[in-house]
Formats: C-alpha cells, sequence, structure tokens
C-alpha cells in the first residue's frame, strides 16, 4: 500500500469519524412528531384571536393573540344538586342526576315539573356558551404552547430555529420512514405585548429542500437530490401560496416514485 493509498484511507476514516458524530449529535429527524415543537396551521381552531395570511406576498404567516375565556353559567337553585360535576367544561356534556334519595325516599328529578323546566332553560343557554367556548379554550391553549416557545427561545438564544414547512412526504421503506415537509424556510417569532400577540414571520432565508431526509435512503441517488436542490434554488417559492409549489412538488413524488 502506498503512501498516498494510506492517506486517503486515512482521510477516509476521518471523514466516516466525523460524520458519523454529527449524526449522533444531530440526528436527522423524518417524523413531524419527533420535532422538539410543532404546529400545524391547518389544525388551528377558527378563532378570531388567530389570524392567517390571506394574501400572496405579506410577510407574516400567522398572527396569535390570547383569547378571552368566560365562565359556563351557573345552574338555577332548583337544579343546582341534581348536574353532575364537569358542567362547566364546555368540552363535555351536562348530565344530571335521575334520582336521589332522601329519608328513604326515592325522589326522580323528573317529577318535578319546574325542575325540568329550569333544566331546560339552563341547558339550552349552556350549549350557546359551549358552542363559543370551546374554539376560544383551544385558541388559549395555543397561545399558551406559543407562549412558552417564546420564553426558551428567549432563554436558548440561538440554539432554537424555527422554520415554515410545505409539502409532507409521506414515504415508508424497510429501511426507513419519512412523515416530514420537505420545503423549509426560516421564519422568526416576536411578541408585541400591547395586544398580546405571537407574530410568526417570513425572514429573507430562502426556500430550502431538505436534503437530509433523502440521503441516507439507498433508493434515491445522490445526483437526483443535486438535481432537486438545483432546482429549488433556481424556483421563486412562496410556501404561503401553494400554486407556487404544487407542480414542483408533484414532479418529486414522480420522481422519487420511480426512482
Amino acid at each position: 500500500m502506498s503512501i498516498t493509498e494510506i492517506g486517503r484511507r486515512r482521510l477516509r476514516q476521518i471523514f466516516q469519524y466525523l460524520e458519523a458524530f454529527n449524526q449522533q449529535r444531530n440526528p436527522v429527524i423524518r417524523q413531524v412528531e419527533e420535532q422538539e415543537w410543532a404546529l400545524r396551521l391547518n389544525n388551528l381552531p377558527v378563532h378570531p384571536t388567530i389570524t392567517r395570511t390571506r394574501e400572496p406576498g405579506e410577510s407574516f404567516v400567522i398572527k396569535i393573540g390570547r383569547a378571552i375565556l368566560s365562565p359556563a353559567p351557573p345552574p338555577p337553585y332548583l337544579i343546582r344538586d341534581w348536574v353532575r360535576p364537569g358542567w362547566d367544561d364546555p368540552f363535555k356534556e351536562e348530565k344530571i342526576v335521575e334520582n336521589k334519595t332522601e329519608k328513604e325516599n326515592k325522589i326522580r328529578f323528573e317529577a318535578s315539573p319546574s325542575r325540568v323546566k329550569a333544566y331546560q332553560e339552563w341547558a339550552a343557554e349552556r350549549q350557546m356558551w359551549a358552542a363559543t367556548e370551546r374554539p376560544a379554550r383551544e385558541a388559549y391553549q395555543v397561545f399558551e404552547s406559543v407562549y412558552a416557545l417564546y420564553n426558551r427561545i428567549e432563554r436558548e438564544a440561538g440554539r432554537i430555529e424555527l422554520v415554515l414547512g410545505e409539502g409532507i412526504l409521506n414515504w415508508r421503506l424497510p429501511q426507513l420512514e419519512i412523515n416530514h415537509p420537505i420545503l423549509l424556510q426560516r421564519i422568526q417569532l416576536t411578541f408585541d405585548p400591547k395586544t398580546p400577540e405571537f407574530i410568526f414571520q417570513l425572514t429573507q432565508q430562502p426556500v430550502e429542500f431538505y436534503t437530509a431526509l433523502l440521503r441516507e435512503n439507498p433508493v434515491v441517488e445522490p445526483k437526483l437530490i443535486a438535481q432537486v436542490c438545483e432546482e429549488c434554488e433556481k424556483a421563486n417559492f412562496d410556501l404561503l401560496n401553494p400554486s407556487t409549489t404544487s407542480e414542483f412538488l408533484r414532479g418529486l413524488v414522480t420522481r422519487l416514485a420511480s426512482a
């Protein structure tokens, strides 16, 4: 073995070691669920405090304010002792105790017409409250989740990177399974304490092709990955406008299927 061959072998070993070390420190995430934090825009509750951009070219992705919660209407005195726990939870159905026993006498709830009427009126009022309160509480939970994320970003400055993802690649192979957006663009999170409101905004960074999803895939050749990356760099993608990415994504699926 020549000195040149020995040098190449050692250099190859160093590269292999560095690659293995990097994968151990920064493993490739191929499942959205494995990300430290994720917010699916299509699953957000419909509520006035959550505003998604509607116009192409807008700089913000989504705005999330703090929803105002309201308590459930309390049951009137006539049925207060007949309503089961959980009546103040908008995600639960109100229920009553159908029978009671007092001094060895069994009392039926429906035995009192005034009690039944009081319940019907209160139940109708509560249903109207629950219909508006459910999305409000869901929106409030989203706000709290983003608030916790914002505090974490402040504490761990530079370690957390936020990206907007588009085009989820769902691909199952014997060796690996992928369920993750393949187009990514960096975004930033700002907070307006006066509103209060969180704003996810696009940055000037270009859209990137998440090549790490495919690098260890044995059926995808590096040449194909390089071609797709080059196409992505030349394209003028707007991840908030699906019409700019749909043709690219359809073509990518076709090429991967025939790989």
